[in-house]
């Protein structure tokens, strides 16, 4: 069974090939996914279903992903949720700007695939 069998994850990403390419490796291990370009999509996504996992790039046209970390960390129906920012900015203060705005975890691009597929793992059940 894979290690990510049943679960659903949201993959915010403005990049089409990176938003693929992070899609393929949740598939891969078993997760449902969803794409969104914008956090404006993101949030018309949240209407239906909720995901068990959101993971967020911190540069989106219009509203950044830093900025729609902090909605959902307010709002009473996705607070619960665990994000995962993933930027291509690097450096302690990417990483302080990503958790300071309610993300559990900071993965600077490029993503290595067994690590990301082993935190998306470790936040969905729950442990730090």
């Amino acid at each position: 069974m894979s290690q990510l069998s049943g679960a659903s994850v949201l993959i915010v990403e403005d990049d089409a090939a990176s938003a693929k390419l992070l899609a393929v490796l949740l598939r891969g291990e078993g997760a449902t996914t969803r794409c969104a370009d914008s956090a404006e999509e993101a949030l018309r996504c949240l209407e239906g279903s909720l995901p068990d996992v959101i993971v967020i790039d911190i540069v989106l046209p219009m509203m950044s992903g830093l900025s729609l970390a902090e909605l959902l960390k307010v709002r009473s129906s996705t607070r619960h949720i665990p994000l995962i920012a993933v930027s291509a900015f690097n450096g302690p203060a990417a990483e302080r700007a990503a958790l300071g705005a309610g993300c559990a975890q900071f993965l600077q691009k490029p993503i290595d695939p067994l690590v990301f597929t082993q935190i998306v793992t470790t936040h969905l059940k729950g442990q730090p």
